[in-house]
């Protein structure tokens, strides 16, 4: 026998809490476009950050820009491979004198059938007639005070050299002094003659040599010279400038 519930009397059907199922529901569909249109708006923000950060950087973006030769930044040297001893030539542009100081500019030329590139300093060793200074001190420098004015300004990195074949140079300089003078602690400093100079590229472990000439020695007193960073071009400078602001103007044949 089938018995049916009285009419007028049917109830919505409800939880084991008492809480009717259509309620339940109606909030399980709202909880659910809520977290469709949470997760829509995480992805236009993530989509527009995406979109930010790439124009950024394309409108940051320098390309590198080779000028004589200089392709400035790290990422420069991938350019070319580094130079070794066995591609360059060692020879001397000349040596500005004043004051008791002297600057001399050397040149460092691409003699291979290659490009290769250069960056940061040279190591610099002195020879005299008793042999390789061994307590000869090396100051290097982006440029210094009072100096000859080579060399780059203090706050810039550094620029790789890149040496095209048979032609472009880079170039750097030493300095020195040539008079005896007496340290603040009362020695006098004595001075040395160096007859070859020996400039190993960096990460070569064979140097090149210059041998001084006899009508012009290369006097250092105190012990030390100073050294700049190998820059592009032949004037030791970043940017480079004519060699006239150290040299003067000469003919080409002196």
């Amino acid at each position: 026998m089938t018995i049916a519930p009285p009419q007028g009397s049917e109830q919505a059907e409800t939880t084991n809490k008492g809480i009717p199922i259509e309620v339940l529901i109606k909030e399980a569909r709202q909880r659910s476009r809520r977290r469709r249109l949470g997760t829509g708006l995480s992805v236009a923000i993530i989509v527009a950050g995406v979109w930010v950060l790439a124009s950024s950087s394309g409108h940051s973006a320098k390309p590198l820009t080779p000028v004589l030769g200089i392709d400035e930044g790290k990422s420069a040297a991938a350019l070319a491979p580094i130079c070794l001893t066995r591609d360059l030539r060692l020879e001397s542009e000349g040596t500005v004198v004043g004051a008791g100081s002297w600057a001399t500019l050397f040149l460092l030329t691409n003699i291979s059938g290659a490009a290769c590139s250069l960056t940061g300093y040279p190591k610099i060793s002195l020879v005299t007639t008793s042999g390789v200074d061994r307590k000869l001190r090396i100051i290097t420098g982006h440029t210094f005070k009072g100096g000859f004015g080579g060399g780059i300004a203090s706050n810039r990195q550094l620029p790789t050299s890149t040496l095209r074949a048979q032609k472009v140079q880079a170039s750097f300089w030493i300095e020195g002094t040539d008079e005896s003078f007496t340290d603040s602690s009362g020695v006098t400093q004595k001075c040395s003659t160096a007859a070859m100079v020996l400039v190993r590229p960096p990460r070569s472990t064979r140097a090149l040599r210059f041998a001084t000439k006899n009508k012009s020695p290369l006097i250092y007193c105190g012990g030390f010279v100073r050294v700049l960073p190998m820059l592009p071009g032949a004037s030791g400078t970043y940017p480079p400038t004519p060699l006239s602001t150290y040299f003067g103007h000469r003919s080409s044949q002196s």
